[in-house]
Formats: structure tokens, sequence, C-alpha cells
């Protein structure tokens, strides 16, 4: 057998095997191309933006902020959808945005499941003597202010729970799923979570790691349920949106500094995340809570036949 026979297995070459498959780049080497071709996207996007519209005209800085992050949408958009196009050979609405019978109930169920847990976690601090409530947004704020600060939280965090969800459950877990199956999918999605967290900031606790791991699964079991990415996108942007901006409560990392409600969270970390947020073993422990109600909701489509087809 010669040498050039021997470096190839069952008539691929061992490169053959390693980059390709089916006839195109292997699933998991996509996910590494997402990255430059979101950063060329946005470095379009953006100088388009501000040599039309920005430089030119003066705009108020709630129109730039809500322009920001209706960009940072698009771009995502965009650059995913050439990666499925040209990459992937599917629609962007494969990864799990079709519309189907009962969609809107999963978006309303992720909404509610979401706002739920981060009152029970609210609940829970207050009632600990964790959580004290130092004042209201409408105390200080005329009432253009406090609507035009809902707005702006509502606006920010349907992007990030869009943004996120569609990156990481939508085409990171699925390419891996192509290559190595769910599990792993799941399990390597999750822990990517909890370490980018990490990475942007280093002084947060091992609890806190797991629990944004924990948080990774949970929301990746709402995609399992359903096999959309509407109820994960929903139940982020809850999460983030009543946690944060309704109940005041931290949120590492997030660019919205209004706040309905005004509090101070003291006591153990362990117990409460402090400042870094909703981690902790008291949003651990909603988590828990929250995943025994996916799958009661998954028992409910079930019986209704909301599957998408």
């Amino acid at each position: 057998m010669s040498a050039s026979s021997d470096k190839r297995l069952g008539g691929r070459s061992i490169w053959s095997k390693i980059f390709i498959k089916e006839g195109r780049l292997r699933p998991t080497l996509r996910i590494i191309v997402y990255g430059p071709t979101y950063l060329v996207v946005k470095l379009v996007v953006n100088s388009l933006l501000h040599q039309f519209i920005f430089n030119p005209f003066s705009l108020p800085d709630w129109v730039l902020q809500a322009s920001t992050y209706v960009m940072n949408m698009a771009c995502v958009l965009l650059a995913i959808y050439l990666l499925r196009r040209f990459l992937d050979g599917r629609t962007l609405s494969s990864l799990g945005l079709s519309r189907y019978r009962g969609w809107l109930a999963d978006i309303a169920a992720g909404i509610g499941l979401g706002a739920l847990l981060e009152l029970l976690a609210f609940l829970a601090k207050w009632g600990g003597g964790w959580l004290t409530i130092d004042g209201f947004a409408w105390q200080s704020l005329s009432a253009g202010n406090l609507l035009g600060g809902l707005a702006l939280g509502c606006l920010l965090f349907v992007m990030v729970g869009f943004n996120e969800e569609l990156i990481v459950r939508g085409y990171i877990m699925q390419n891996l799923a192509e290559d190595w199956g769910m599990a792993v999918a799941v399990l390597t999605t999750s822990v990517f979570f909890g370490v980018a967290h990490w990475i942007f900031d280093p002084d947060v606790n091992l609890v806190s790691i797991f629990s944004i791991a924990l948080g990774g699964i949970f929301v990746a079991y709402g995609f399992l349920i359903t096999r959309s990415l509407w109820l994960p996108i929903a139940l982020h942007f809850s999460a983030d949106f009543f946690g944060a901006v309704v109940f005041g409560l931290p949120l590492a990392g997030s660019l919205e500094d209004f706040r309905l409600l005004l509090v101070s969270v003291s006591g153990p970390e362990l117990l409460t995340g402090g400042s870094f947020g909703t981690t902790g073993l008291i949003h651990l422990g909603t988590m828990l809570f929250g995943i025994g109600l996916l799958w009661a909701w998954g028992q409910v489509r079930s019986q209704n036949k909301l599957t998408p087809v």
C-alpha cells in the first residue's frame, strides 16, 4: 500500500475527514467562522450608519442608544443568515424561528416563567432580610422619563435575549449537536456560558459560575421541549428584564441603569449572588423549580400538539 493511500480512509483523505462532513465544512468548524463574519458585518453596518445617519444628523441620546441595540441585533441576524445560507445550506428559520401552532403560547410561557422566577428570587431575598427597598423610580422621574426608561430597558433585553439565544442555543448548540450529539452540545454551550461570564467578571465565585452554567442547561431545556427558540428567547428576555429593570436586582454586564425599584442587596454572596446579580443558591433553587415548570409546560404542549411541523 502506498504512502498516499495510507493517508486515505475509505476513499477520503484524513484532511477531508477532519474538515468536511456531508460535502460541507464540518459543523464544529462553522462555529469558528461566526466570529470573523460578525465582526466584518458589524464594521460595514456601523460605517454605513455613521456615514448616512449618525454623522449628518444630530440625534437624541435615547435614539442613539436604541439604534445601537437594533444595529447589534441586525448584525447578528445578518451574520448568521449568511452562515446558514452559504455554509450550512439551510434557512435561518430552521434554527427555531419558524411560526407554528402555539408559537405565541411558547413566548407567553417564557415571559411568564421568567417573571415568576425573578419574583420568587426577589421575595426570597426580601423575606430573608438580605434586600431592602430604598425607593421607587417614579419618586424622582417624570412620567415621560419613567416610560422611556422602561421602553429602553425592554428593547435592550429583547435584543440581548434574541442575540444570545440565536447565537448560543441556535447556531452554536445546533451545529455542535450535528457533530457530537445534543447532550454534548447542551453541556458544552452551558459551560461556555458560565466561563464567558467569569472572563468578563473574574471576581465571580464558583457557585455563580455553576448557577450560570445551570441557567444555560435550563434555557436549553426550553429549546428541547419546543424544538424552537421562541420560548428560550422569551425566557431569557423576561428573566433579565424583570430581574433588573422591574425588581432592581443587580445584573452583571447590564448596559441599562434604569431600575423601577431601587434596592440594596446584602447578606452572604453564596445565597444572594451579591453584586454579580442573578446567581447564588437562591437563583439556583428558582431555576431547579423552573425546570420542573418547563417539564409541565412540555406536557401541556404535547397534549395540545403545539410542536413545530
